[in-house]
């Protein structure tokens, strides 16, 4: 290709990506750019320049015991939800690819149910199932791993498998596309060759899918991480997120620069958090093809 041809070529890739970076650039920066803006509005709670600082806001937060708090939960609490997404899914997912796949289409249908239900029908429904006396609470008492008078709701749990419900078809259907992909002669190969079910999870099916689970990580830690409905309902007094916060400071405070700071801390922890769960999947699954 001469010089005048990339050239032409070059031209002609950046007018077709130019619509996809125009968007990144008014739904992702600018958005960004203004919580940033508002975070450094100068004036604080505490009054005007209190600090002298421009990142007064962000000091302040860190230096709130409560805040840090708030902060581990708004982040463990998805990365729980996000593993046990992963432990139900990653073999509901090689069901559909693998075992039921001439029935796949139509249990991948009855999977997205969650999709066609108010995510407040299945919150209440969840808050039935915990309650004392509901079918999950009266089953473990039955088993005695509970007290018959000791509820399940306002809790860790309670949050954490709402989420799991919500956001599990998210997980199935990033695990499906990769293990769909895999070929059957890969897995008749190693049975062949001698390879028992642990060492083709382990060196065949697990690095194959790993691109999937890094994907569904994303669409289930990132978005749960702001989740303030959940909490708000299912953790009772006891447990709060990030999410309920910044709702607090928009509809009740009205502290729109708070707001913003606080914005922008749970969503640079909440990149770092999936940043970690991808990198140890991806050195899971360099470590499983050595």
């Amino acid at each position: 290709m001469t010089g005048r041809a990339a050239r032409r070529w070059g031209w002609t890739a950046a007018a077709l990506l130019a619509p996809a970076y125009g968007l990144i650039v008014a739904l992702v920066l600018v958005p960004l750019g203004s919580l940033l803006a508002y975070s450094l509005t100068p004036g604080a709670v505490g009054g005007p320049g209190s600090l002298g600082l421009l990142f007064e806001r962000y000091v302040r937060f860190f230096q709130d015991g409560p805040s840090r708090l708030v902060l581990l939960n708004s982040l463990t609490i998805p990365a729980m939800a996000t593993l046990a997404c992963l432990l139900v899914g990653w073999p509901l997912a090689y069901a559909l690819a693998k075992v039921h796949r001439r029935r796949g289409n139509a249990l991948l249908v009855v999977l997205m149910a969650p999709f066609f239900v108010s995510y407040l029908l299945i919150i209440y429904a969840i808050m039935g199932l915990l309650q004392v006396g509901g079918p999950l609470q009266a089953a473990l008492a039955a088993l005695h791993l509970v007290a018959p008078t000791h509820s399940l709701l306002y809790s860790r749990a309670a949050v954490t498998l709402a989420l799991v419900y919500e956001y599990l078809p998210f997980m199935v259907l990033s695990l499906y596309g990769s293990l769909e992909r895999l070929e059957d002669s890969v897995l008749e190969a190693g049975r062949g060759l001698g390879a028992g079910p642990a060492r083709i999870f382990a060196e065949i099916l697990w690095p194959q899918s790993v691109p999937g689970v890094i994907a569904g990580c994303a669409l289930v830690f990132i978005p749960a991480t702001g989740s303030f409905v959940e909490p708000q309902i299912l953790g009772g007094t006891r447990l709060s997120m990030l999410g309920q916060v910044i709702d607090a400071q928009i509809n009740q405070t009205f502290d729109l620069p708070r707001a913003a700071t606080i914005s922008l801390i749970l969503t640079v922890a909440a990149v770092a958090g999936f940043a970690v769960l991808a990198l140890a999947f991806g050195v899971s699954r360099r470590l499983a093809r050595r």
